[in-house]
């Protein structure tokens, strides 16, 4: 019992500074509520808010509606962060939303990709996808040399939305996540039995759908381009952007797009040769040097074709697999013994069971595959 007393024995320098930090605590649990109460809230005062939104101009239906392109609009080139305000109204934008964009840039405010533009809340969904082939983040001189406006990026022609590839349908100006949707929707057994039956694809703004619906032809043959660009009469005589086979091309041909010159475009021939040609118009930004922003900037101007030769998987030497982009020595090696010790590939599910090749690495490979 006295060694159980003993253990709460406390001196009283210990009482005390116990004592002390319970009253601190105390003290600090009820700041809060002494803090309220010794200090009432201050009176909200809105009439200088009512007086300011007295002095704004009203919202009205009409900011909500696209501006239309009229006979005053002009579709060219320009980049949201130099255009001036009367290039916006130019281009077919109300005042109101050409002093937002100008008011954001001065504000501190950057448009670093087209999609940035939508930042403006008073810019409608269809004026934005009316304009977008047009911005050039970082862009040059917003007409020719002759003054007149240039041409968007994409080219509209006559095409079948349950045929069509991933690279036509973005060619025609349909947004990216779109062009997924479509794609999953014919994967799952889905088709398009008429024209409005797009319209269903809730994320495909209604002006675009509007653009392309003379162009969409269910059950036709491949597409046949018809008409460049949609723009207004003045600038009918525009030429239309080029476009170029990406397995076809010559180095001369490359260099007719912006930004590719003499050495871009030999390397981009000599990669297409030593690969066989490009399965997938992506494969070209894979070319040693050549920047994305470049890239970015042709993409929608290449057309995809059949590669032009395959590697003979079972009968190749290990120099004619290591002279492929895609094959090192050592998996070269690897093909060779595995082949020694097990017979011909007879799929490319026969080559996941090699080591050295890994998944992503045999999904760009298999195009360029031939097993007989």
């Amino acid at each position: 019992m006295k060694q159980f007393q003993n253990f709460f024995y406390y001196t009283r320098a210990e009482r005390n500074g116990a004592l002390a930090l319970l009253l601190l605590c105390a003290a600090l649990a009820l700041a809060p509520r002494l803090f309220t109460v010794l200090k009432p809230p201050a009176r909200l005062n809105f009439e200088e808010d009512i007086q300011i939104a007295k002095e704004l101009p009203a919202f009205t239906a009409e900011d909500e509606a696209p501006a239309t392109a009229t006979a005053e609009a002009q579709l060219f080139y320009f980049d949201p962060n130099t255009a001036t305000k009367e290039e916006l109204m130019r281009l077919g934008l109300r005042e109101r939303i050409a002093n937002a964009i100008v008011n954001y840039r001065n504000k501190g405010g950057q448009f670093r990709k087209r999609e940035d533009l939508q930042k403006i809340y008073t810019l409608s969904e269809a004026d934005y996808y009316r304009l977008e082939p047009y911005i050039r983040i970082g862009g040059a001189a917003s007409t020719s040399k002759s003054g007149a406006a240039l041409s968007p990026v994409y080219t509209l022609f006559l095409f079948d939305p349950n045929t069509a590839s991933e690279q036509e349908l973005l060619s025609l100006g349909i947004p990216e996540k779109v062009v997924k949707i479509m794609l999953r929707y014919r994967e799952k057994g889905g088709k398009y039995r008429h024209k409005e039956d797009l319209l269903k694809i809730y994320t495909l703004p209604e002006a675009v759908y509007h653009r392309l619906e003379p162009y969409i032809q269910i059950g036709s043959a491949a597409p046949i381009p018809v008409v460049s660009l949609d723009v207004p009469k003045a600038y009918e005589n525009t030429p239309p952007p080029v476009v170029i086979d990406i397995n076809q091309a010559a180095e001369p041909d490359w260099q007719k797009l912006k930004g590719i010159g003499p050495a871009y475009a030999t390397r981009i021939v000599r990669f297409r040769e030593a690969l066989g040609g490009f399965a997938s118009v992506e494969q070209v930004a894979e070319t040693r040097g050549l920047p994305d922003s470049t890239f970015q900037r042709i993409r929608l101007q290449l057309r995809p074709s059949p590669i032009l030769r395959r590697l003979a998987i079972n009968t190749a030497n290990a120099e004619t697999l290591a002279g492929h982009p895609y094959i090192d020595k050592r998996l070269a090696e690897a093909i060779i013994a595995y082949r020694q010790q097990h017979g011909t590939f007879r799929s490319a599910e026969d080559l996941k069971k090699l080591y050295a090749l890994k998944p992503e690495l045999l999904e760009k490979l298999e195009p360029y595959l031939q097993f007989d």
